[in-house]
C-alpha cells in the first residue's frame, strides 16, 4: 500500500513538474512572439504615423510574415480600449494570451470574439480554441461564438467615444503570405458589424452556432 502511494506521488508530482516546466516554455515563447509584435507595431507607426482620423480611410499591404494582432497591439498603444469584438477564422495561442493581457492591463469592458467552428469540431480542438473558452469562462461580458465563420474583422471602441475597424485577408496568425487590411476610424461601421455579432450571440439554439 505505501509502494503504491509513493508511486502515485511520484506520478503527481512529475505530471506538475511537466506542466510547470511546459507554462514556462509558453510564457518565454510568448515573449519571443510579442517582441516580434513590438517590432511590428514600431513599423506600422513609421508607415502611418497616426491612428485614422474621423471617417478617414487607410488601406495597407504587408508582403511579410505578418499577424493581425500587431494591430490590435498598435492601437492599444495609442488609446485605452474599452470594447474589442473580433471576427476572425483562426487565432492562435500566442495572439490569445495577448488578448487576455491586454483585457486584464486595460480593463476593456466588453469583448466578442466570433471564431470558426472548425476548429473545435475536429477530432483534436486546437488549443487557441480551447483557450479562448477557458478565457471566457464565468466573465459575463466576454463571449466566443464558433460558428462557419470566415471574416477578418477587428473594432475597437475607446474610451474617449472613438470606434476603430480593420477588415482584411489576415488571420491572428504568422504567416507570410500577402494580406491586405482597410483600417479607419468609423462609428457606423463598428455598429454595423457589433450588430451582426450580436444576431449571432441570439441564435444560441442554432445547432451550427456555439456560444460561451
Amino acid at each position: 500500500m505505501e509502494l503504491f502511494e509513493e508511486t502515485e506521488l511520484f506520478r503527481e508530482t512529475s505530471k506538475l513538474e511537466n506542466e510547470k516546466r511546459k507554462l514556462l516554455m509558453d510564457k518565454k515563447v510568448y515573449r519571443r512572439f510579442l517582441d516580434k509584435q513590438y517590432n511590428r507595431v514600431s513599423s506600422i507607426d513609421e508607415l502611418l504615423g497616426k491612428l485614422p482620423g474621423k471617417n478617414e480611410q487607410i488601406r495597407i499591404i504587408t508582403q511579410k510574415s505578418f499577424n493581425a494582432f500587431a494591430i490590435l497591439l498598435y492601437i492599444a498603444e495609442k488609446v485605452n480600449i474599452e470594447e474589442l469584438i473580433l471576427g476572425v477564422f483562426r487565432i492562435d495561442k500566442n495572439s490569445v494570451i495577448g488578448i487576455k493581457e491586454l483585457y486584464e492591463s486595460m480593463n476593456i469592458k466588453q469583448i466578442t470574439i466570433i471564431l470558426s467552428s472548425f476548429f473545435i469540431q475536429t477530432k483534436k480542438p486546437e488549443r487557441s480554441a480551447q483557450m479562448l473558452i477557458e478565457f471566457a469562462k464565468g466573465k459575463e461580458n466576454i463571449k466566443i461564438v464558433f460558428c462557419w465563420n470566415h471574416t477578418k474583422i477587428m473594432g475597437v471602441k475607446t474610451n474617449d467615444d472613438k470606434y476603430y475597424i480593420v477588415e482584411g485577408s489576415g488571420n491572428m496568425t504568422d504567416n507570410a503570405k500577402i494580406e491586405q487590411y482597410l483600417f479607419e476610424q468609423s462609428k457606423e461601421m463598428f455598429y454595423f458589424h457589433k450588430s451582426w455579432m450580436e444576431e449571432l450571440l441570439k441564435m444560441s439554439s442554432n445547432n451550427e452556432t456555439i456560444i460561451y
